[in-house]
């Protein structure tokens, strides 16, 4: 569906993609639009939505919406729709692809209100979706965002989504400086103790001919982890297995994988994934067998990972959404935005948002109560 929208140069149209092949052969026009963003983000990569959603569709469906001015595209939304829960209520959600793994967002090159009107609020009112789910919103975007939304007089939730990241552009020194004197000698001492049971090795591969190894090792471990008692481990569903080989492939044959396995005596114990994107690591996942908790392997692993990046002058290393295990790595954060945005002249979603409000708030009080 094409819709004219009056600017000050060409007008907009706004497009909507549902079949996988159409999304598949716009690959080069994504990409260029995302250098015209100037959006570090591998996550929404061309070939990495495509490879996710090959791997992790499930029953949802393909609701790419993009904005072209003058036919050039000028933004674009990877969404997708999905039956959702939301304060014990089902709804029907817009969801970016990708959303169970890193921070996908909205892309927008051209008039950030006039794009993100199309993006978001009419897509809401298109599909009759409950609500629209925005992940990693970029502080430029949010002023815009929040102007559109406070004058349509819809209801939102904007959030914090601190993101923690290890600045290593002082390199190897720089590194070492930036971790606590503790911290370093946790390390040594876990590797010695883990020494003393057995060959450790560290094993680091790029190449997609190395995902069937890699998968192997990495299911073992994720169901022996605490994802494994949650349901969410690599190994229990096949779509998660899917999904997490196809992006392995995938980004094998862009050059841009990262495949760590820590073994004892060739017993793999720890497994790190990610992805280089313009000098940048975003760890993707990372687990370890509770067995080895003792000799912190996820730590081993990482550090071992770290200074090797550091020594290929990786400029920074994105640890992706804060959680207190990872203050030990850096103190660095910085904050994202986690917009929910409620259809509007929908009671059902005003019904939504109201129950949300009122489990927020009241989290918000036991939190001050501690």
């Amino acid at each position: 569906m094409l819709r004219p929208v009056m600017t000050n140069s060409a007008p907009l149209t706004r497009e909507v993609i549902s079949d996988p092949a159409a999304f598949a052969a716009l690959r080069d026009e994504w990409n260029r639009l995302l250098a015209r963003a100037d959006w570090p983000n591998p996550y929404v990569l061309h070939e990495w939505l495509q490879a996710w959603w090959e791997g992790f569709r499930g029953d949802r469906k393909l609701h790419v919406v993009l904005v072209r001015e003058g036919g050039e595209l000028v933004a674009a939304a990877p969404w997708m729709i999905d039956k959702r829960t939301r304060s014990g209520l089902p709804v029907r959600a817009l969801c970016p692809l990708g959303l169970n793994i890193g921070f996908p967002d909205v892309i927008v090159a051209g008039p950030p209100r006039e794009c993100l009107q199309r993006l978001v609020l009419d897509t809401l009112r298109e599909t009759r979706c409950t609500i629209a789910l925005l992940r990693g919103v970029r502080e430029d975007q949010r002023a815009a965002l929040r102007s559109l939304l406070d004058d349509s007089g819809g209801h939102y939730q904007d959030n914090d989504l601190p993101e923690i990241f290890l600045d290593v552009t002082g390199g190897a020194e720089g590194y070492k400086s930036g971790r606590k004197t503790k911290f370093w000698a946790n390390v040594r001492n876990r590797t010695k103790r883990i020494g003393k049971e057995g060959a450790v090795t560290f094993e680091r591969h790029r190449d997609a001919r190395a995902a069937d190894a890699v998968m192997e090792a990495i299911c073992a471990i994720s169901n022996k982890s605490w994802k494994g008692d949650a349901g969410t481990a690599t190994g229990q569903q096949d779509t998660f297995e899917r999904g997490f080989r196809r992006l392995l492939e995938l980004q094998g044959e862009r050059g841009e994988a990262e495949f760590c396995v820590l073994r004892v005596d060739g017993r793999p114990i720890a497994y790190r994934i990610g992805y280089l994107s313009n000098g940048y690591y975003y760890e993707a996942d990372i687990a370890f067998d509770p067995e080895w908790k003792r000799f912190s392997p996820g730590t081993l692993l990482g550090h071992w990972h770290n200074e090797q990046l550091v020594e290929e002058g990786v400029k920074e290393i994105v640890l992706g959404q804060d959680f207190p295990w990872k203050n030990e790595w850096s103190p660095s954060r910085r904050t994202l935005r986690d917009f929910i945005v409620y259809r509007s002249a929908s009671p059902y979603a005003w019904l939504v948002g109201k129950v949300d409000a009122f489990r927020e708030k009241r989290a918000n009080k036991r939190d001050q109560q501690k």
